[in-house]
């Protein structure tokens, strides 16, 4: 019917006159538009608009019937992507529209920016009379917007209020699944607009497809959850929501029920839901509150009376299916639920095919619901009752104290046995875990603990093996028997051993099984010994596990059938980690003997833990056991002695080890050994044979990191130190062993220190009780200890490398160079002084050598000291010289080779002495006269020497002071003159200034001269044009004398007639120079400076033309054989040529001939 009334012309009425209908055609041609309405905007008009869209702008019916009359087309054939039929909906011109759609309108056409239909925008501007109008023309529901893919269903959906359409437009056949450009349905867009019932209208037209719009159904049913309670929301309102969005195969009630919802569940039982009726696929309302909804909403089921008699799917009934749901794991609403389930009658005594009752689930690990299980035994419940396993409900309960108790308060039987022949007792240790031990003290207490497994094992047995503390405990309070072995001849703490139980093994190792043995012959200590622990046990563990068998006095001598000791099973199985074990067997007291820990025991093969540790490579338990007592011969253990294999011998930790061990043994007996009256050799040398220190050395013993032993941590040091001892080393071996020492690494320069100081000087009570670790020198320690000591030792020190700059802090500061001069050693002193030991380096006191050689009389030192550059004017502490130490020492050669060397003789000390003063009153006579002699001879020498040199820095200063002053005056007469020839810049600058001023002025008279209107020209005479006369007359002519200014100061002109004809290259980077002088034909300015302008490297510097008017205007021999070479202002050449003598026929005749250059 609709698609006929659309096909159908109807025929239009002529309305009024033509006169009448012209006048409205103009009228849409020319008149001024109406107002228009709200949403129109983008309907304006244009310049491809015809009379028709005129017509239907300004709602000319008229006008617009005369159009179409005339053959006019009712759509946009221009294409101007606005459509008459969308101009008069969105306008709201329901004539308009009329006329159109009977005109054979395109219902379908869009607007070409946002792909709007007529039924679009009717529906947007929510103009139901034109949707009215424009629907039994057949449009099409599905088109959809270019930008958001909206179909006329979104749009309507969009809107609030907007039910009538929306059902209108289903009624009609409109999608409701069709998608826009974000991917929402209608139904998703209604609800984003808060058009919920227009949502559920959209929902409620794919009812009995549960496959279609499933997203928005469940959006729909989360809209309700979210907003009741907080927003006013009529009950009918939800109704036809869940109606709505309801599975066709399940009902309200279940849909609410699902939702966990007790408000709604309670309004759809008081609307007449029925309880008790099932869904389409069987499921019953009560089973489905079980699985998916809280406690609230079972009880608002239950208080509807439900039949609690009824089986789900499964067989089960509600008291079971209460164990499936999520509310198993809630006590409290368990307790709840169960106790109105069983009021209501549900059945206590049903049983699952595996036998297990309800009370088993409930005293069960996964639930132990105590107050289930009271009210199940309430309800008739057997207590005793087994499963297919044999399994009592007392046997699943022992996880939880509560449940034990109620169920032997109850009447439960605690020795009953499974089909495992278990007890409840043993059935819990069995399965037990000490993560989570069970409290099992009451059913203990009820049991029999004598009872034992297949294995012949107790309760003990299996409680030691699981690592149950609590339970062994309890059992042991028992008085549980801790010697009964099982089928394997087992103890308890054989079994505690053997299972890594370390937090058991100290329970049980009291005596008689502490010593029991297994059918191995292995004792409990063999299996801690030789066990690896696993995680999260550490190795800590194990040892903490030894410790007990240690302190209550087990003993560590026992063997296994290979007679191998616990330390000797540790050794061999252990890996190096295992170190805490291997301490905690080798532990012993204070009061005990070294061999108490049996660290020396030996096997059957006669071979001891030490050997099966050296020979395995492992280091650490080496050291172990050297460090805990094991014994061993040095010589069995040298490479190259023994028949020990190549793996030993080149295991170099192990070899360090012993000779580690070997060294400190030797060290520690040394102490014992004393030189006595009849001793010859050194005890040192007896000790430590060279061959042995090779072995040792050779083995890896570090000769600078010697083991802890009373002769300190280097074997240099401990060489030296030996050297002063009596009776002394023989040189042989002392070169011998300090060569080895110092071929094996051993530094040279390697310090050491002692705990008490020395000085050469008196010192106070005090000081002398001072112990301070100061550091000596090796060098400086033999010499000052041994002053005797061979040459070839100090030469092998210095051969491989000791240094003569490093100083003794322990001896005064002393350099080995002092301490050479103070033993008296020429051949050491030549020989350091070859070694260009510094001549000069001072002690604490500030001594040179020179001091000491000069002091003790040795004159060959001196000469030797002063040969080398010796320093003779240095002072040490007290302000002495070494003339002061030779007049001290006393010796007149001395005092004679320092005087001739330059020493001063009047040089006073701290106490204002000169070396006159300090010669010693004890000295010879005749040597003390000659003494003094030389020392009053060279002070006065000195003194008069030192008052010519007053005399003459008199003079040099006088001199330099003369000086001094002429360049004062030179400085002040130039600053004179500076300021002078300042003073007459400014003056010219400020004559340059006033100059510029009176020239600004005429050209601003010039200008105004200029304007005012001249005269006719005169007719043209023939005569000589002037181009043609030389260059100088333009400037011969009489003008006035002005001075031009600088072209610092020259003003920027607008214009000028140079300008337009002299093209100039762009301004350079200037430099600062003086500005050479002006063409002759400008006055004179003074120079000043000026930035120079750099020629262009690719362009012709500009030059005066030969017509410019420029000459001399006076004449100037040099200045015109230098005419090319000067720069041409520009600025002054216009200001020439704008002065009125400058018009008229020559500047005519200049001004074509540029003009014709130009053209060329």
């Amino acid at each position: 019917m609709d698609r006929d009334r659309r096909t159908r012309s109807t025929p239009l009425k002529r309305k009024g006159s033509t006169l009448q209908t012209s006048v409205e055609v103009l009228r849409c041609k020319f008149g001024k538009p109406a107002a228009a309405a709200e949403g129109t905007r983008e309907f304006t008009p244009s310049k491809q608009w015809t009379p028709i869209f005129y017509a239907v702008y300004h709602q000319r019916e008229a006008a617009l019937s005369h159009f179409l009359r005339a053959g006019g087309s009712p759509d946009d054939v221009n294409g101007t992507g606005q459509p008459p039929l969308c101009i008069a909906v969105a306008n709201g011109f329901v004539e308009t529209a009329t006329i159109l759609l009977d005109a054979g309108a395109d219902v379908n056409a869009a607007t070409k920016n946002g792909g709007e239909t007529a039924l679009h925008i009717a529906i947007k501007n929510g103009r139901t009379d034109l949707i009215d109008l424009i629907l039994p023309y057949g449009p099409n529901l599905e088109v959809k917007t270019y930008e958001t893919g909206e179909t006329p269903l979104h749009y309507a959906a969009s809107k609030s209020g907007s039910l009538a359409i929306v059902m209108t437009l289903l009624n009609r056949g409109a999608s409701y699944d069709a998608l826009n450009a974000s991917g929402q349905t209608p139904a998703e867009a209604a609800m984003k607009a808060n058009n919920i019932h227009g949502a559920v209208a959209i929902i409620n037209a794919a009812h009995g497809k549960r496959n279609r719009l499933v997203k928005e159904k469940e959006m729909l049913l989360k809209y309700v959850q979210k907003t009741q309670g907080r927003f006013s929301i009529g009950n009918d309102l939800i109704a036809d929501i869940f109606a709505a969005a309801c599975d066709p195969e399940s009902t309200v009630l279940v849909e609410a029920i699902k939702r966990n919802d007790a408000g709604l569940v309670e309004m759809f039982l008081e609307k007449g839901s029925d309880p008790d009726r099932e869904t389409a696929k069987g499921f019953r309302p009560i089973f489905v509150a079980l699985e998916c909804a809280g406690a609230p909403v079972v009880k608002a089921l239950l208080k509807r009376n439900p039949d609690v008699s009824v089986r789900d799917r499964k067989g089960q009934n509600v008291l079971q299916a209460t164990f499936k749901s999520p509310l198993a794991q809630e006590k409290e609403a368990m307790s709840v639920i169960f106790g109105a389930f069983l009021e209501e009658g549900a059945d206590a005594t049903v049983t699952y095919p595996d036998g297990k009752t309800l009370l088993h689930h409930t005293v069960s690990p996964r639930f132990s619901h105590t107050k289930v299980a009271h009210l199940l035994i309430a309800a008739g419940a057997k207590i005793n009752t087994p499963d297919n396993d044999g399994n009592t409900a007392l046997h699943l309960a022992t996880h939880s104290k509560s449940c034990v108790d109620l169920l032997l308060k109850n009447g439960a039987n605690p020795r009953q046995l499974n089909q495992d022949r278990l007890t409840p007792l043993l059935y819990a240790i069995t399965h037990g875990k000490k993560e989570k031990e069970p409290d099992l003290e009451s059913l203990i207490k009820a049991s029999d603990i004598r009872k034992t497994n297949a294995d012949a094992q107790t309760a003990l047995h299996v409680a030691a093996a699981n690592g149950l503390e609590n339970t062994v405990r309890l059992l042991l309070r028992a008085r549980a028997d801790t010697t009964v072995v099982d089928t394997n001849k087992h103890t308890p703490l054989l079994l505690a051993a053997k299972n890594h139980q370390w937090a058991i093994v100290p329970l049980l190792t009291i005596p008689p099984s502490i010593n029991s043995w297994d059918e191995g012959g292995m004792s409990a200590l063999h299996h801690i010994a030789s066990s690896v622990p696993k995680a999260p046990s550490t190795w800590k563990d194990v040892a903490t596990a030894i410790v007990p068998f240690c302190e209550r006095g087990v003993s560590r001598s026992m063997r296994d059938r290979s007679g191998a000791t616990p330390l000797i099973v540790a050794v061999k199985a252990l890996p190096e980690e295992g170190l805490p074990v291997i301490e905690a067997l080798l532990q012993q007291k204070a009061d005990r003997r070294a061999s108490w820990n049996c660290a020396s025991h030996e096997d059957h093969k006669k071979r001891d833990a030490l050997y099966y540790t050296a020979t395995m490579g492992k280091a650490v338990f080496v050291d172990a056991l050297l460090k805990g007592g094991a014994v061993f011969t040095f010589e069995n253990w040298v490479p190259g002695r023994t028949n020990l294999g190549s793996t030993v011998q080149d295991n170099k930790p192990v070899m360090k080890l012993f000779a580690q061990h070997e060294w400190a043994r030797r060290a520690g007996s040394l102490r014992r050994l004393s030189g006595g009256p009849g001793v010859v050799a050194s005890p040192f040398s007896t000790v430590f044979p060279l061959q042995d220190l090779q072995c040792m050395i050779k083995m890896g013993l570090d000769v600078s990191a010697l083991p802890k032993s009373p002769l300190g941590g280097s074997l240099l040091w401990a060489v030296l130190r030996h050297i002063p001892i009596q009776p002394p080393m023989s040189p042989r071996y002392i070169l011998d062993v300090l060569k080895l020492v110092l071929d094996a690494g051993a530094d040279p320069n390697a310090g050491t220190s002692r705990g008490s100081r020395r000085s050469v000087s008196p010192r106070s009570a005090q000081a002398s009780k001072e112990s301070l670790p100061l550091p000596l020198h090796p060098l400086t320690f033999v010499l000052e200890e041994s002053p005797g000591i061979g040459i070839d030792v100090v030469t092998l020190l210095l051969t491989k490398g000791a240094k003569l700059s490093v100083a003794s802090p322990f001896y005064g500061g002393r350099f080995p160079l002092h301490s050479a001069m103070k033993a008296h050693r020429v051949d050491i002193v030549d020989e350091f002084l070859l070694q260009r030991a510094e001549i000069n380096c001072n002690d604490q006191n500030g001594r040179t050598p020179l001091y000491i050689a000069a002091e003790s009389g040795d004159w060959e030192i001196t000469d030797a000291l002063l040969l080398r550059g010796a320093k003779l004017d240095i002072h040490d502490c007290e302000k002495n010289t070494p003339m002061h130490a030779a007049a001290i020492g006393g010796n007149k050669r001395i005092v004679a080779t320092l005087l001739r060397a330059g020493a001063k003789a009047n040089v006073k000390n701290e106490k204002g002495l000169t070396p006159l003063g300090c010669v010693a009153e004890d000295l010879d006579e005749k040597e003390k006269s000659k003494i003094v002699l030389m020392l009053r001879d060279a002070e006065e020498k000195e003194r008069r020497e030192c008052q010519y040199r007053e005399k003459q820095e008199k003079q040099n200063e006088a001199q330099e002071a003369k000086m001094k002053q002429r360049k004062e005056e030179e400085e002040a007469k130039e600053r004179q003159q500076r300021k002078e020839q300042d003073e007459k810049e400014r003056r010219m600058k400020e004559s340059v200034a006033a100059q510029r001023q009176k020239e600004q002025e005429l050209a601003t008279a010039t200008t105004q001269q200029a304007a005012k209107p001249s005269p006719p020209s005169p007719p043209l005479t023939h005569k000589k044009s002037s181009l043609f006369k030389r260059s100088t007359s333009f400037f011969t002519k009489s003008k006035p004398h002005l001075p031009i200014p600088s072209p610092t100061t020259l003003p920027k002109h607008s214009s000028s007639i140079l300008s337009l004809r002299i093209n100039t290259p762009p301004t350079p980077t200037t430099t600062t120079t003086t500005r050479p002088p002006p063409n002759p034909t400008f006055p004179t300015t003074p120079n000043v400076t000026t930035p120079q302008i750099q020629p262009h490297p690719h362009k012709r510097l500009p030059s005066p033309r030969v017509d410019s008017g420029i000459s001399a205007h006076q004449p100037n021999t040099n200045l015109t054989s230098q005419r090319n070479t000067l720069d041409l202002d520009l600025e002054a050449v216009n200001d020439k040529l704008l002065m009125k003598r400058e018009s008229g026929t020559e500047l005519k005749d200049w001004l074509a001939l540029s003009r014709m250059l130009d053209g060329l």
